[in-house]
């Protein structure tokens, strides 16, 4: 069984994880069917349990990030229509907003992650 869409895809991405799911699926179908066939000990069932969790949890963790990044991209798609409508002198004055804000948000992360760095290090000592 696949649970690869059948419709087209768009271009291959960084953060295609397509075929690790595929992966998992097949092995965490593999692990039912052990168990379903074999006589296996508690110790087996219990180690095969805790794999198909994990399995899960894969699974889940995967959903959750893509519907996220869907979400951002109908967000953004959203907001460059309602930009097309505005007028020259509208858009010009949107477009500066967003790159200052930009702007912020790195000088932000910048600062957030050199204090990150110093506890890190002082910790090391």
């Amino acid at each position: 069984m696949s649970i690869k869409p059948t419709a087209p895809m768009p271009p291959a991405s960084l953060f295609d994880v397509t075929d690790r799911l595929e992966e998992s699926f097949s092995r965490l179908n593999g692990l039912m069917n052990r168990m379903e066939r074999e006589a296996c000990s508690i110790t087996e069932r219990l180690q095969i349990t805790i794999e198909i969790r994990q399995h899960i949890a894969l699974a889940e963790r995967t959903l959750a990030a893509s519907t996220r990044a869907e979400a951002v991209n109908h967000f953004i798609e959203a907001v460059f229509e309602s930009v097309k409508t505005l007028s020259a002198t509208a858009r010009k004055q949107f477009i500066t907003q967003m790159t200052h804000q930009n702007s912020l948000l790195y000088k932000h992360m910048e600062t957030a992650m050199r204090e990150r760095a110093k506890q890190t290090l002082s910790n090391m000592q």
